[in-house]
């Protein structure tokens, strides 16, 4: 359900970025028209080995963006890419299913409104502890 006051939202400027398999070429044309000022980059998993290979690059990655998300498919590879200067700012990606919208929200959104609608919610972040 959408926030009244979201805490990420094109009125306050917010930038994320979206983690997607191989091809990215195929979700950039995807939501090329649909209207979504909050996605900024669509970033493929090879590209984050290879544009981002160092402690650095990947620290201003995660500096860079406000949230991150990711396709749901490939989120348990994303540990070693992104490495631990994304777990320790706990800006680690979302998972998100980038081909439909999921069946529980198709009654709700057509597929432009449930991206739009992922800045508009709250997302919960587990701690590392027993608790």
């Amino acid at each position: 359900r959408p926030l009244k006051n979201p805490l990420y939202s094109a009125a306050l400027k917010s930038q994320h970025a979206i983690i997607v398999k191989d091809p990215q070429r195929s979700f950039k044309d995807k939501i090329q028209n649909l209207g979504i000022p909050t996605i900024a980059k669509v970033i493929g998993v090879s590209k984050v080995t290879s544009n981002y290979p160092t402690f650095s690059d990947k620290r201003s990655l995660a500096n860079e963006f406000d949230l991150f998300f990711c396709d749901y498919k490939i989120y348990n590879n994303l540990r070693k890419p992104l490495g631990k200067a994304f777990y320790e700012k706990k800006k680690f990606p979302f998972p998100i299913d980038c081909e439909n919208v999921p069946e529980n929200l198709k009654s709700k959104f057509d597929y432009a409104g449930y991206l739009n609608s992922l800045a508009s919610a709250s997302y919960f972040i587990p701690g590392n502890g027993p608790t």
